[in-house]
């Protein structure tokens, strides 16, 4: 539950690790028969750059070029730190410094959204997203629907529709501050766990083996995907920025730090020795100390660079930190700790 907590945290708390972690929505949409949508997304991208930074006609012609060069590979690592490289060569300074502001105000909106509205009581614990979530349990079974009969298929979904309206009702009570936020732990945990029960009761011990060793494959699968996306958005980003070898490293170690330092709060927040609003605010003073290391280690122009990207980054994504256009989910890391900086 720890990894979905991550995820869910990860719009605005992994931008707090350097703002290198963004660099998972360079990829993660299905390639398929996508070449008109990726036509669509890239005409919205650069749409949406002219009319926000006010390019000049000669402007929209450049970023629609670096646009179409990089089509091909929307949805492919790297895509985002190829194109703000090139977007770093046509942007002036005003238009980047309006880029930066825009992206800042998103940033500054999901952080008011924070403990109520994103990523609120019960996030990475047991149970989180309803009770056997990715499984029978939860709300999506499809991916063991084969190893159900069809009347534990009906049978689990009037379970679930019987405790949907409840769930979403103590989620409206808390979100309106009529419930105060251990007692909304509590009655959720109450909820998912009596649901759950009487999920597993439908099921034969050899269903709920079959189920935890095809959930076990489909994450280390998952994670294979993962790193495999990792290394060639690392390799992108080494390319964008032009980083030498001395760079890359001092990259890792801070990174790594970084990561072992949000991890700690992490597990402090999990065990609830900290609240969400002090985890928030020791996450924004490690963004703030990996921001001045980071421009330690990088010049100028790289900086920029990396900040661009960012900000393409979180244009990329829809409301709520949801993958948009030539988006991934949240949640990636960046250089170094095993990680790639997309």
């Amino acid at each position: 539950m720890k990894r979905r907590l991550f995820q869910t945290l990860g719009t605005s708390l992994l931008v707090l690790l350097l703002g290198l972690t963004l660099a998972a929505c360079d990829s993660q949409s299905p390639a398929g028969d996508a070449s008109d949508a990726d036509a669509q997304e890239a005409a919205a991208l650069t749409s949406g750059l002219s009319q926000d930074l006010s390019l000049s006609a000669s402007q929209q012609q450049a970023v629609q070029n670096a646009v179409d060069r990089n089509r091909h590979r929307m949805h492919e690592p790297g895509f985002l730190w190829s194109l703000a490289a090139e977007l770093h060569a046509t942007l002036t300074d005003e238009q980047k410094q309006r880029l930066f502001d825009l992206a800042a105000q998103r940033d500054e909106r999901f952080g008011e959204r924070g403990c109520d509205g994103g990523f609120g009581p019960g996030f990475g614990r047991p149970g989180h997203g309803g009770p056997g979530h990715g499984g029978p349990g939860g709300d999506q079974a499809g991916p063991f629907d084969d190893l159900l009969t069809d009347e534990q298929k009906a049978a689990i979904e009037e379970i679930r529709a019987r405790y949907r309206p409840q769930i979403e009702a103590l989620f409206t009570a808390f979100r309106n501050g009529e419930i105060e936020q251990d007692a909304f732990r509590e009655q959720m945990q109450v909820l998912r766990e009596a649901m759950k029960a009487e999920i597993d009761a439908l099921l034969t011990d050899e269903q709920k083996a079959a189920i935890e060793q095809r959930r076990t494959e489909r994450q280390a699968e998952r994670e294979a995907e993962r790193e495999a996306r990792r290394a060639q958005e690392r390799a992108a980003m080494i390319e964008a920025l032009g980083l030498s070898d001395g760079q890359v490293a001092a990259l890792d170690a801070l990174l790594e730090a970084q990561m072992a330092e949000r991890d700690a709060l992490f597990e402090q927040f999990l065990a609830e020795n900290i609240t969400c609003e002090a985890l928030q605010t020791a996450l924004a003073a490690l963004k703030e100390a990996g921001d001045a290391a980071l421009q330690d280690i990088l010049d100028e122009t790289q900086w920029e660079i990396k900040r661009i990207h960012d900000a393409l980054a979180g244009r990329m994504r829809g409301p709520g930190g949801q993958r948009g256009p030539g988006g991934g989910g949240p949640g990636h890391r960046g250089p170094g700790a095993g990680g790639t900086g997309g």
